[in-house]
């Protein structure tokens, strides 16, 4: 068998992930997930990012240490890259008339 190779190796890929915890965060625990997208919704902080199953289980070690109530963990696609100047709420498609 090859280095690197078997049912353990899709563990090394990174995917992204949405965690939620209870509450809205402080400056310093927000700080704790610097890098990742960290936003407050309805009494809810999200916490979303690109790891792999090392940088998640990081993840839920940091919340634990930062005694965080987690609410949930799941596994997202990767939300589309939307330029400034796009507006979801503008119909477009009659402009070219």
């Amino acid at each position: 068998m090859e280095p690197h190779t078997g049912p353990w190796k899709k563990n090394l890929v990174p995917a992204w992930y949405e965690i939620r915890v209870a509450g809205q965060l402080d400056e310093t625990a927000s700080d704790a997930f610097a890098g990742l997208d960290v936003t407050d919704r309805d009494g809810v902080t999200v916490i979303r990012g690109e790891v792999d199953q090392a940088g998640l289980n990081g993840l839920l070690e940091r919340i634990r240490s930062l005694q965080l109530d987690l609410v949930d963990v799941r596994r997202v696609r990767r939300a589309p890259i939307r330029r400034p100047t796009e507006d979801p709420e503008v119909d477009r498609s009659k402009e070219a008339l």
